[in-house]
């Protein structure tokens, strides 16, 4: 026990150090949670335990335009999340990826290569079923490596979000969130998700899938995650998507997505 809790000091002090610097050199345009535990990409209210980890990794596979395969790519994010005091919860994160040229600034060929690294921290607002709606908040920052600046224009930036979600008696969820996110020398938007989930089984903690839709408040595009979340074990949880986006609503199909992580929690 000792050793974890010392292990936990030293990860708080690193985490702090992290958002210190990151609130000097700027910040990171964070489009999705990958360390939430309800859902895919939607932030859930839930936090990891007190002195608890969630080590996980994640692989994304885009297809940004349908008609233009040189925007097709890959992503794998390892990551870790903290729990601290039961209601607050801290993530590191980085995004190993591949981009085709059409994302690159001059269309050059590149190699896979570390594109960012992220902090950030959920807090609950509200206790547990305390009111109708159980409310968090989500902030977080990312850091573009050099190579990501110099050939896919990323830009420093900060992210905040609110965090509203409802679960019913046999632990079926609705969560919604809505943010503001900045680029340093960049835009802002202000993104919302909604995601959807129930139990798939009489054990309401077993095998779940939902819906998860992402959209913009300042743009017409959207995009939807249909997810199967499936607990092994107690201590793991493996996470399956397929996803459509849309360039205005709900018309024709623009791209398509499929997501798989797998999270080891303790």
């Amino acid at each position: 026990m000792k050793k974890k809790v010392q292990f936990v000091k030293g990860f708080f002090k690193t985490m702090t150090g992290i958002f210190v610097f990151c609130g000097v050199a700027g910040s990171p345009f964070l489009a999705h949670a990958h360390h939430a535990l309800e859902f895919i990409d939607v932030e859930s209210y839930s936090v990891a335990p007190h002195l608890g980890f969630i080590f996980y990794t994640r692989y994304d596979y885009r297809v940004d335009d349908k008609n233009d395969p040189s925007l097709d790519h890959w992503e794998i994010t390892p990551g870790i999340s903290c729990g601290l005091f039961n209601f607050l919860m801290l993530d590191a994160h980085t995004h190993l990826a591949r981009f085709g040229p059409g994302h690159v600034v001059d269309g050059t060929e590149l190699p896979p290569f570390f594109e960012a690294f992220s902090v950030s921290a959920l807090a609950q607002i509200t206790r547990p079923r305390q009111f109708f709606l159980d409310l968090a908040f989500y902030l977080s920052y990312e850091n573009p490596f050099e190579r990501s600046r110099n050939y896919l224009d990323g830009k420093y930036g900060i992210e905040g979000m609110l965090v509203a979600e409802h679960t019913f008696a046999n632990h079926a969820k609705i969560t919604v969130n809505a943010g503001y996110s900045h680029e340093f020398d960049g835009e802002t938007d202000y993104p919302y998700a909604i995601g959807i989930k129930t139990p798939l089984t009489e054990d309401e903690h077993g095998i779940s899938a939902g819906l998860e839709i992402f959209g913009s408040f300042k743009s017409t595009e959207i995009e939807t995650l249909a997810g199967v979340y499936m607990p092994f074990l107690e201590s793991i949880l493996m996470k399956v998507g397929l996803g459509i986006s849309f360039e205005e609503e709900l018309g024709a199909a623009k791209g398509y997505r499929a997501a798989f992580q797998l999270m080891y929690i303790f």
